[in-house]
């Protein structure tokens, strides 16, 4: 085994304009991938962070059988003390009830009749 490392490590250096070369092209390719890799790790947390603060947030309240049924009828009855409930938490920065509607948009104006 000794003598196959030193065999190779000799015709490593036999051509040495090779073994630069080849040495840079590892160098460069190992630095591309790690700045891939930090670019995609960056622009994924990124979007869940953009998800968290614009659209569901780190935590979600729902009445009792909501997720069987998300009807826009079944909504949480005392929500305002709800809300102060959890804004009395000394970990919470900022509550915000909203509602989810999964219905596309209607338009009832009086120029659209």
């Amino acid at each position: 085994m000794a003598m196959m490392i030193l065999i190779g490590w000799r015709n490593l250096w036999r051509n040495k304009r090779r073994s630069i070369i080849m040495l840079g092209a590892l160098v460069v390719g190992l630095w591309g991938l790690v700045m891939i890799y930090g670019a995609n790790r960056s622009m994924l947390e990124g979007m869940v962070d953009l998800a968290i603060m614009s659209h569901t947030a780190h935590i979600q309240v729902h009445t009792e059988g909501y997720h069987d049924n998300p009807d826009i009828n079944v909504v949480i009855e005392d929500y305002a003390g709800i809300v102060e409930a959890i804004k009395g938490a000394g970990h919470v920065e900022a509550v915000s009830p909203r509602a989810k509607v999964s219905l596309p948009a209607v338009c009832t104006s009086k120029r659209l009749r």
